[in-house]
């Protein structure tokens, strides 16, 4: 849903729950009119383009979020806390098959930071907090009974038996061998050699035992010193720098093919009396 602002700019999208919001409204609409087939839909969603599947509406048009209505009336209500980021439970290389009274039903990966409900099944905290309904209540994705906050509770049990679970390092197919339990693995992980990291300057991948080499011989941000005059640099700025501006650096005269410092060039090639070029061309003063 596209939002056309006051100041005539078309501007940001409304997601799920402003779309379950139009479709609440034009239910009502509907309910409240006539014997037509037709939904009465509100004027917000008059400006509907087929072509992109968009709806225009002005943004002081806007209904309230879908949580401040009940489902009969749409009597407000308070609105629930907003829900965390996704974080989901843990994708790692487990040694031996983890039991599934420890995978989380929804995201189905090995709980992280498992909670368990009144109805005795497990989740990660982070699943079911991002499963609540706009009313603020939570559903159990298993026997879909309603659940409360006070029907939630941390699984000290489960967590203690998940984080003691043998993984292997991340890296196992780029040649580590280490094997850890679950809650030492970030930290192996931090300092594993073979692990993928991206050089901060020129963002090239590559593993973390090279990084320092690649740092100091091989990244072409890297500052260096020309050799002439000793001027520092980033190593992809040398070559013009010694093509074009470094005054120390041996050159040729292209008339006589005597070396010297790029600033006396000038000097030697010259037509006057200062000059030492034998082989500059000069006027005859007779």
């Amino acid at each position: 849903v596209v939002i056309n602002r006051a100041d005539g700019r078309s501007e940001g999208r409304v997601g799920l729950q402003f779309a379950a919001a139009a479709l609440r409204f034009s239910t009502i609409f509907h309910n409240q009119s006539d014997d037509s087939d037709e939904f009465n839909l509100p004027a917000l969603l008059m400006d509907y383009d087929e072509s992109d599947d968009e709806v225009h509406v002005d943004d002081a048009s806007l209904p309230p979020p879908l949580s401040e209505y009940d489902d009969a009336n749409c009597i407000l209500a308070p609105a629930p806390l907003s829900q965390p980021s996704f974080v989901g439970g843990y994708d790692e290389i487990f040694v031996d098959a983890p039991d599934d009274e420890l995978k989380c039903p929804i995201c189905l990966l090995v709980a992280r930071s498992p909670v368990q409900t009144r109805c005795a099944h497990l989740f990660c905290k982070s699943c079911l907090d991002n499963s609540r309904k706009p009313n603020g209540t939570l559903e159990c994705s298993i026997d879909r009974r309603t659940l409360h906050d006070s029907d939630v509770f941390p699984d000290t049990r489960a967590e203690r038996k998940i984080l003691q679970l043998k993984v292997k390092c991340r890296a196992s197919n780029a040649g580590c061998k280490v094997i850890t339990e679950l809650q030492d693995n970030e930290n192996h992980v931090e300092d594993c050699g073979f692990i993928e990291i991206c050089c901060d300057d020129c963002e090239e991948e590559m593993q973390r035992a090279r990084l320092d080499e690649h740092l100091k011989n091989q990244c072409r941000y890297r500052t260096v010193g020309c050799s002439h005059c000793s001027q520092e640099m980033q190593f992809q700025d040398l070559q013009n720098h010694l093509d074009e501006d470094c005054q120390l650096i041996p050159v040729s005269c292209p008339l006589c093919y005597q070396t010297m410092p790029r600033h006396k060039l000038e000097e030697h090639c010259s037509t006057d009396s200062e000059g030492d070029c034998p082989n500059v061309e000069i006027h005859c003063y007779y």
